[in-house]
């Protein structure tokens, strides 16, 4: 349950590192394995702001950061991964894959 593992989150970190403020406002999911609409929804629900869980396939120049308002700009990526289908009011901060094979 998307709910419970987040929030829970939330209150280990409160607990052990005395974050108290609700400055906690975004997740990455476990595994990178994303959640989906089931995800994307309880982080409106719980008041987190961004997530940083999808990654973006190689590309010049590379992605920023998008609201999920609207169709993701690109494919979702990675093997197994369940990207949302619906528009969410979260922030998606994308992680792009490095290809350093020229340096």
């Amino acid at each position: 349950d998307w709910a419970r593992e987040m929030s829970g989150s939330r209150l280990i970190i409160d607990k052990f590192a005395n974050i108290t403020d609700n400055s906690v406002v975004g997740l990455r999911a476990p595994y990178l394995r994303v959640g989906g609409n089931r995800q994307f929804t309880m982080m409106e629900e719980q008041a987190f702001l961004y997530d940083s869980s999808i990654t973006a396939p190689l590309r010049n120049p590379p992605l920023w950061p998008y609201t999920m308002y609207f169709k993701m700009p690109h494919r979702c990526h990675g093997n197994l991964q369940n990207c949302p289908t619906r528009s969410h009011a979260v922030w998606e901060m994308v992680m792009n894959e490095l290809d350093r094979r020229e340096d």
